[in-house]
């Protein structure tokens, strides 16, 4: 499953910055996939880099009718 997140800001972020939430987003997909094997729920965490809005928004599927919610308990 692909979780493309958005990153809003006023102005274009400078190198660093983008660099910084690259890194965080790296850090949580370790978090996650630590996680997921605390919870004996296999799968691959990744950050797979910097998209354009563009790509994200095109790799979007709406949710089926039938949707009820995640079915991972929290």
């Amino acid at each position: 499953m692909i979780d493309d997140k958005l990153v809003c800001s006023h102005e274009p972020l400078q190198p660093a910055e983008r660099r910084a939430v690259l890194r965080f987003f790296r850090f949580y997909a370790v978090c996650k996939g630590l996680l997921n094997f605390v919870r004996r729920r296999p799968g691959r965490n990744a950050c797979e880099g910097w998209l354009d809005a563009r790509t994200a928004l095109a790799r979007a599927r709406p949710r089926e009718a039938g949707w009820a919610g995640p079915t991972i308990p929290y």
